[in-house]
């Protein structure tokens, strides 16, 4: 707990603890950094629900330094492979969300068991990565960035007036709602990603699944949601989703060239790599024009809802401006 935000541990039941032999004990610790007392008791339960097991004891203890632990015993024949699985399902508990209209779509396909909740994480994440990379540009813009391009003042003002309409262009409730319609086409994305993510194949961009998507979804603004969604197992170089152990964030890092189809007008050069991070409560970019780069971590607070909104409709491109 020192160095991790939580913990999952799996090992023999003691003896005098237990009255058959063999019984196998699962330990969840988490840290709740608000001291709020914030318990993951319905989360865990829906992966117990989601692997199809019930603990024979569960016990939830919370500690001064704001450590919960979740104690769960399991019967004899509940061990192995199935309980690995189960303890590599609760990695991911700390970054369950459930806003309404968004992250909570994705949780009531996994209350419905129509997605694991490894999946889930999945489609909230991806869902930064499309709202940042999703191409809002008109081409209205685009002809008067060309227009414009020998004024540089007349050039920054339109760009400055893009950026505080970009937050129309596409919202997260649009993206959760495509996600979750269209799930189906979710799945094989999923598996996509783990087989690149894990070294099985390289990065590559699914012309198969795109063609599927342009035949099976009647909304063309969907449909360009969930072909953004496939440029990311397309230029995926890296990510901690699938290593042992815990991560207080998810990281992806991608190469430069998924900026390559944006205007250079807005991106003008190609950079090295392209760092997403997104964790419970935040989240961000790190963008690198070399393989050796140094930076500090600029931290932008909102203060309401609104203003968060817009904060992120730019995020990425002040990421990019500041790099």
């Amino acid at each position: 707990m020192a160095t991790r935000n939580t913990v999952v541990k799996v090992f023999d039941a003691p003896a005098n603890l237990v009255q058959k032999s063999g019984a196998q004990v699962l330990q969840f610790a988490a840290f709740d950094v608000d001291r709020t007392g914030r318990a993951y008791i319905s989360e865990i339960n829906e992966c117990f629900r989601s692997h199809n097991v019930e603990p024979k004891r569960f016990y939830v203890d919370s500690f001064a330094n704001g450590i919960v632990t979740y104690t769960c015993f399991f019967d004899p024949t509940f061990q192995g492979e199935a309980l690995e699985k189960l303890a590599q399902t609760l990695r991911y508990v700390s970054h369950f969300k459930h806003n309404p209209r968004k992250s909570g779509l994705v949780w009531e396909l996994v209350l419905n068991n129509k997605i694991t909740p490894e999946h889930a994480i999945f489609l909230i994440t991806a869902a930064k990565f499309i709202f940042s990379f999703f191409p809002k540009e008109t081409e209205e813009y685009l002809a008067l960035a060309d227009y414009f391009e020998s004024d540089p003042s007349k050039k920054s003002e339109l760009d400055t007036l893009f950026r505080d309409t970009m937050a129309n262009a596409i919202t997260y409730e649009r993206i959760y709602d495509a996600l979750t319609s269209n799930y189906e086409l979710t799945l094989p994305m999923f598996d996509d990603f783990k087989k690149v993510a894990t070294g099985l194949c390289k990065p590559f961009y699914n012309e198969e699944l795109a063609a599927k998507v342009d035949d099976q979804v009647g909304s063309r603004f969907d449909a360009k949601i969930l072909k953004t969604l496939l440029k990311l197992s397309a230029h995926l170089q890296m990510t901690n989703f699938f290593k042992a152990g815990t991560a207080s964030a998810i990281a992806m890092r991608f190469d430069g060239e998924v900026l390559a189809d944006r205007p250079r007008t807005l991106f003008s050069r190609i950079p090295y790599a392209v760092y997403l991070v997104v964790g419970r409560s935040f989240y961000g970019f790190h963008i690198r024009f070399t393989e050796i780069a140094r930076g500090g971590i600029r931290l932008i607070l909102s203060r309401n809802r609104q203003v968060y909104k817009k904060n992120c409709a730019t995020l990425l491109e002040e990421n990019y401006n500041l790099a």
